[in-house]
């Protein structure tokens, strides 16, 4: 009797421990089931959208020295930096005359020089071109086949190959360019070779600083002929710098004049000034061809004497700023069909929802409807994570 009884009360057990599993399994896994995941709150502030990109500074109105009449130069009297006074200062010393005269043989002998060296200008020239043609192809292929690997369509090593000869025409084309540029110069130098100083009615004259200021820039330093306007040196005045910098031509199409700008690392503000109308190619440094317009910016505060000509410094400028924006990391959203989205944290559970957005920056974007100052939202939303599901919360 007794072990009927125990009997049908451990088939009892038995039965009620399998009904109730189920149900332990889901309190178990309700427990166990809830990764950490990182969140933020919305919070309103201040949000800033600014242009950014490197650019360096150059003297305002320097004034170009050029020489005055035919005639041979002398090395120059002053050196680059050195401070000048105008009408003063003593910049070369040239022998002004006609173009000199060579006898028969050495002007034959120096013409054949000068025939050799355009014709090495002229093949320079030509395979400059065509490098450039086979980059411009290259750079082509790249940009094709760059959506090709995005979309999975063909491996990693086939779009670093397209990539490699981007890279590797772009290093023989500066090899290029270097090459032509010596050919012109060798060229100009056999030109010049033709002519030589002649005293007879010649005319000594000094070029003297035309205004007082600093040397920023010297052509040539050596002894030479040259006929009348050829650059010899730049004069500026020293502290007075303006900031060029070129912006993708895209994104130059949002600046205006009289724009506020800051720069990294210096203290000195800064307005946009103007803006090129045209847009020019630009080789990046992955080797490239970029679209940039050309930007020219004022500084607002005094620039310091100590501060040369040429240094590249990062410039912000400030394309819009809305205060008490309603803010969230440009990483907790995401765009889905031409919408966007966000992971919205209530009680432990995910709910996916649509905002709209307004200004944005490289680490923040408005919203503007959707969603309430102070929700949590995650930080990195994953495709894994989908609506509904139970989620530890996590602050940084």
């Amino acid at each position: 009797m007794q072990n009927k009884f125990f009997l049908r009360n451990k088939k009892n057990l038995l039965l009620t421990a399998v009904f109730a599993l189920p149900f332990v399994l889901i309190l178990i896994s309700e427990r166990t089931a809830a990764p950490e995941v990182i969140v933020v709150k919305a919070e309103r502030g201040e949000l800033r959208t600014e242009l950014s990109d490197f650019g360096t500074t150059k003297f305002n109105n320097a004034f170009t020295v050029v020489a005055p009449a035919n005639g041979w130069i002398s090395k120059p009297a002053v050196s680059l930096g050195e401070n000048v006074t105008a009408n003063k200062s003593l910049l070369f010393s040239m022998t002004a005359g006609p173009s000199p005269l060579l006898d028969a043989r050495s002007r034959a002998t120096l013409k054949a020089q000068a025939e050799s060296a355009h014709f090495n200008v002229r093949q320079s020239r030509a395979s400059v071109r065509k490098i450039q043609s086979n980059l411009d192809y290259a750079q082509k292929e790249l940009t094709r086949n760059e959506s090709v690997y995005r979309a999975g369509a063909i491996s990693q090593h086939d779009i670093e190959i397209f990539r490699s000869k981007v890279v590797n025409l772009t290093e023989e084309l500066r090899a290029a360019q270097a090459g032509y540029q010596a050919a012109e110069h060798l060229y100009e130098a056999s030109r010049a070779a033709m002519d030589a100083p002649d005293t007879t009615n010649a005319e000594l004259r000094t070029v003297l600083a035309p205004r007082s200021g600093v040397i920023s820039w010297i052509y040539d330093d050596k002894p030479r002929w040259v006929s009348t306007g050829v650059p010899l040196a730049d004069v500026a005045r020293t502290g007075d710098l303006s900031f060029e910098l070129d912006l993708l031509a895209r994104e130059a199409m949002q600046v205006r004049s009289g724009m506020r700008v800051r720069f990294s690392d210096f203290d000195a503000g800064g307005r946009v000034r103007s803006i090129s109308p045209t847009a020019l190619p630009k080789i990046s440094p992955l080797g490239i061809s970029e679209q940039r317009t050309r930007v020219w910016i004022d500084f607002t505060d005094a620039t310091e004497s100590t501060v040369p000509a040429g240094l590249e410094l990062e410039a912000h400028i400030e394309i819009a700023v809305r205060q008490n924006a309603l803010k969230i990391p440009v990483t907790s959203h995401w765009i889905e069909n031409g919408n966007s989205f966000v992971f919205v944290v209530s009680k432990g559970r995910l709910a996916k929802r649509q905002i709209k957005t307004g200004l944005k920056n490289l680490r923040e974007t408005e919203v503007t409807d959707g969603l309430s100052a102070a929700e949590t939202i995650v930080r990195l939303p994953s495709e894994n994570m989908k609506q509904g599901d139970k989620v530890t919360e996590k602050y940084e």
